[in-house]
């Protein structure tokens, strides 16, 4: 396969040095040229001392905007991985903000996913609790996001993919498939990989709001 990344990370770039992927391909007028033994990203992100550094100016890394990486058409049938905030029992997901308050940048996860939409596969990597701005711990699977949380994927973006595409939510607690779901059992998924705390709350919320049983 071919390594197309938005954030090109140490892990990833040891697939192409180890030479599991081919390198990169970039969409120009709707057609996938490829770059063999090169990848092609907007940013890397290692850590300090780690020789990321070094391995990058060895590889053949090419830096490209925003706007040239995250074409839908790059992502038709491919395999993608992304992190996730949260996620509520309509299927919206949140990828840049906790409440209203700023986590990171708006991020490719919309256009990736809407690409993957098409016959491919993806995996949100959503950690199951966290703490709020409070210090509070809570699930970060929620009956109904937060007030303000900025959403990135909506309930069609998760339910309306095509034939052959596969969403996947992972946590700590597994792995379940989202899309191709009603919404009855969609919420019984999200419980079942909830955090063990969290799964009575939000099995009284499935019942009292959706009329749901988990």
């Amino acid at each position: 396969g071919r390594l197309y990344t938005e954030m090109l990370d140490p892990a990833s770039l040891a697939l192409l040095e180890e030479g599991h992927v081919d390198g990169s391909h970039v969409v120009i007028d709707g057609m996938r040229t490829d770059i063999d033994g090169g990848v092609v990203c907007t940013f890397a992100l290692g850590e300090r001392g780690d020789g990321f550094g070094d391995r990058l100016a060895a590889a053949d890394v090419r830096m490209a905007p925003a706007s040239v990486i995250l074409q839908q058409a790059a992502f038709f049938g491919g395999l993608g991985i992304n992190d996730a905030l949260g996620v509520d029992f309509f299927g919206q997901v949140n990828v840049s903000g906790r409440d209203s308050n700023p986590y990171s940048g708006v991020g490719g996860s919309a256009i990736i996913h809407r690409g993957l939409a098409h016959g491919g596969v993806a995996y949100l990597c959503l950690p199951s609790t966290h703490h709020d701005a409070s210090g509070e711990r809570r699930s970060s699977i929620f009956c109904f996001l937060p007030r303000g949380t900025p959403v990135a994927l909506t309930s069609a973006d998760i339910m309306g993919t095509t034939a052959g595409a596969r969403f996947h939510l992972v946590t700590e607690h597994g792995v379940a498939q989202i899309n191709g779901l009603d919404q009855h059992e969609l919420i019984r998924r999200l419980v079942s990989i909830a955090h063990p705390d969290f799964r009575d709350g939000l099995s009284r919320d499935a019942w009292e709001q959706f009329r749901v049983r988990v």
